[in-house]
């Protein structure tokens, strides 16, 4: 083999792995349980809304759209956000995570939505 199409070999298959390392790697790409247990490490069960807030605003993921849609997508009390979205296969993905809170404002179940934009 040319020495010039070893090296074409060797950079798409580099391309290939660093490609398939972002997709891995991206949090948003898991389950919804995975995605759960990954913002539960950021704030757990029992913690005060002022402390997931905190959270929220720290990753830029605040959202103040869902607290006024209809039908409500959590139980009240809660704080939205918007995570990101990534390229699915064919649409786009926009996940959002709600935290639900009990009456004394300890955060109780993390809800997951995705949705799908398609062309």
């Amino acid at each position: 083999m040319p020495p010039r199409y070893l090296i074409l070999l060797i950079a798409v298959i580099g391309i290939v792995a660093v490609i398939l390392t972002r997709v891995a790697s991206n949090p948003l790409r898991t389950s919804d349980d995975g995605l759960q247990e990954w913002l539960l490490a950021k704030a757990p069960i029992g913690s005060h809304s002022n402390e997931v807030r905190a959270v929220v605003a720290k990753h830029g993921w605040q959202s103040e759209v869902y607290p006024t849609t209809w039908p409500r997508p959590a139980n009240d009390p809660f704080i939205a956000g918007n995570l990101g979205g990534y390229q699915g296969f064919p649409w786009h993905v926009t996940v959002a995570a709600f935290w639900e809170f009990d009456g004394s404002n300890r955060l109780v179940n993390i809800r997951i939505r995705r949705t799908m934009d398609s062309p």
